[in-house]
């Protein structure tokens, strides 16, 4: 995205912004590492965004998605229902992990009219739920999780098993341990339940 045109988004009256400043350096100054411009449509209900950027150097730490957030709970308090975007190939993937989608929800005639069309860009819209606290969600979902696991344990059958005995071998393998296959766990259940931890808590 050209610079001038960027800065003529940021200038332009009509669009307004979210950025993220962060304490970096020795001396702590705050320095601007991202953002999110958007056109906002109050009459008709949704928010035209027009370009998020977080700087290289702090990408994949969960700010993209924090600023999101935060711009949908702005949204909730305008009473905004949909977010609308073109998105580039490099950008769906990213937008699909914050609620968007290409199978447009938000009525033709809500947006028609309204945006302009970018060619070689797939227009998304994200719907924005009045009841979500979309700026705690990352705390809200590990709750549920913490809570799910606790019923699962409480319900689930117990029996004890014997230690694994470490004198006669230092390490065993997942089929050797007690319990596991009983349980219905094996070696490709432990290693995809570490990505999914590793994908909620980048992306939270």
């Amino acid at each position: 995205m050209p610079k001038a045109y960027i800065v003529r988004l940021i200038m332009d009256r009509i669009h307004e912004s979210i950025i993220i400043l962060k304490k970096v350096g020795e001396d702590k100054e705050k320095e601007l590492i991202g953002g999110v411009v958007y056109r906002p449509f109050y009459d008709q209900k949704f928010f035209e965004i027009a370009f998020l950027t977080i700087v290289t150097t702090e990408q994949y730490k969960g700010y993209g998605t924090r600023i999101m957030n935060v711009l949908k709970n702005y949204a909730q308090s305008k009473g905004i229902d949909y977010f609308v975007t073109y998105a580039d190939n490099h950008a769906i993937d990213y937008f699909k992990k914050q609620g968007f989608s290409t199978k447009l929800r938000i009525p033709e005639e809500q947006y028609k009219g309204y945006i302009k069309h970018y060619d070689g860009g797939t227009i998304m819209d994200c719907y924005i739920n009045k009841y979500i606290d979309f700026k705690n969600i990352s705390q809200i979902m590990k709750k549920q999780k913490e809570f799910i696991m606790n019923v699962i344990s409480n319900i689930a059958h117990k029996k004890i098993y014997k230690p694994l005995d470490f004198s006669k071998k230092s390490s065993y393998s997942f089929d050797e341990i007690p319990g596991l296959k009983e349980a219905g766990w094996n070696e490709d259940d432990y290693k995809n339940s570490i990505e999914d931890d590793k994908t909620f808590d980048q992306y939270c």
